[in-house]
């Protein structure tokens, strides 16, 4: 990552939706994460989704200083690199919008393999921005947008095998806060789901895959 840009700012603007991202994306990962796993999450921000898996152990990957110090007010096991995860430590790798920040996405993919043990599975969902113009003020600053075809050829060619690769329409709606609040978690995702097939010039991919 170019860390440069992720500092306190990036970290503010990310916590504000923080426990909302945690609450809406703890479905794409619900069906590989067990209690008796041991979960590492890649790129873990501020702790929200790890801090809610239930599992037997966990641990999270954090670069920007901000976000890592809220993980350790949590009392999270979140370190800054890869290196410093136990190779062959990980049952389930989980990622939620963060590979489109990586420099060498490749590289990293190859990193993260090590700390999986044999057999162990890997999750990531990125962003498909197909239709995103580029805009100078853009906060995000994403270095890669992806599809089905190049994510699933990314994962093959860093020796992964593939289970699934998928186009997940879920976005999210205006006062979606207020929205899940009133009507609860499964009415928001219904009309998530809706939102995003009526507007899909934005949507995410969802890559499943096993450590050979």
């Amino acid at each position: 990552m170019i860390k440069e840009y992720y500092g306190n700012d990036y970290f503010e603007w990310q916590k504000k939706s923080g426990l909302l991202t945690a609450k809406l994306s703890t479905f794409k990962f619900s069906k590989y994460i067990e209690k008796e796993k041991k979960v590492l999450e890649f790129g873990c921000g501020g702790g929200f989704l790890l801090d809610k898996l239930d599992v037997r152990q966990k641990k999270g990957v954090e670069v920007n200083p901000f976000a890592l110090q809220s993980c350790l007010a949590k009392g999270l096991d979140v370190v800054t690199n890869l290196d410093e995860i136990p190779d062959n430590w990980a049952d389930v790798v989980i990622s939620n919008h963060v590979l489109e920040h990586v420099e060498n996405p490749i590289q990293e993919l190859k990193k993260i393999m090590m700390k999986m043990k044999h057999g162990g599975i890997i999750i990531f969902v990125v962003p498909n921005e197909k239709k995103a113009k580029y805009d100078t003020n853009d906060i995000n600053k994403h270095l890669y947008t992806w599809t089905e075809l190049n994510l699933g050829n990314l994962f093959n060619a860093a020796g992964y095998h593939l289970i699934e690769v998928l186009e997940v329409k879920h976005r999210w709606f205006p006062f979606i806060g207020k929205f899940i609040d009133l009507f609860g978690l499964a009415a928001t995702h219904f009309v998530c789901r809706i939102y995003g097939f009526l507007f899909n010039d934005l949507s995410q991919i969802k890559i499943v895959a096993r450590k050979k």
